[in-house]
């Protein structure tokens, strides 16, 4: 049974919360913390020299970047973590406990760090949307054994809803569970537009991923979005 778990986080200019995940990392036993960047421009290479961590460098892409970190793994099962989110260490436990079970793949139980009613019944539906549809966003702390991943192909080279892609991929094949330790997400991506209407335009990106919308036409959607919003 596996004992161990390769933690893979994708970072692109995360000076501003790197420090943090990293320092609470090291409070978490049987985990290995792999660092995979796209090409950073800030301090945060320099704040990962700092660490016990391996790091790889390549071109940005969410997806592209994880499954370099996945290549770098030496557990049996990864773990992927987004830069701006805190793991609580229970998840690892609960996760191995998982595999051990049988379950192939899973994500945690998703949570934020504002507890006002919007994001708290945001969280509440993303994991109601995990539990019974299989559906996981990559801030949901998606974990998945490792030969699984690769014999699945890992994460589509996708600039936008690889996350969505992957969970989609594997869940009519695989047992999944949502374990019940929590990851707490950043409320940043929300700030810019305000919570609604950020909100309404990952529904919206959603809808049109699922109308056939290729994901390169969502990310210049995407992109433009943010400009505005900034």
């Amino acid at each position: 049974m596996p004992t161990k778990i390769s933690v893979i986080v994708p970072i692109l200019n995360e000076e501003k919360c790197l420090s943090e995940l990293l320092e609470s990392l090291q409070l978490i036993s049987n985990i290995e913390i792999i660092i995979s960047d796209g090409g950073s421009s800030d301090r945060s290479p320099e704040i990962c020299s700092r660490y016990p961590v391996k790091m790889v460098t390549g071109s940005a892409g969410r997806g592209m970047q994880l499954n370099r970190g996945a290549q770098l793994a030496t557990a049996p099962v990864l773990l992927f973590l987004h830069a701006d989110c805190q793991l609580e260490p229970i998840v690892v436990e609960q996760v191995l406990e998982a595999i051990k079970e049988g379950y192939h793949w899973g994500c945690a139980t998703m949570d934020f760090d504002e507890r006002l009613p919007f994001y708290r019944g945001l969280a509440f539906f993303s994991n109601l949307r995990a539990r019974y549809w299989k559906s996981c966003y990559g801030d949901q702390a998606i974990w998945c054994r490792k030969d699984v991943f690769l014999n699945n192909g890992g994460f589509p080279d996708i600039p936008l809803m690889e996350d969505l892609a992957f969970s989609h991929h594997l869940r009519s094949k695989h047992r999944f569970r949502v374990v019940s330790g929590r990851v707490i997400t950043n409320t940043r991506r929300f700030k810019g537009g305000g919570p609604l209407v950020t909100l309404i335009k990952m529904q919206v990106l959603k809808v049109l991923y699922f109308l056939g919308v290729s994901p390169e036409r969502l990310y210049d959607y995407y992109q433009q979005g943010r400009r505005i919003s900034l």
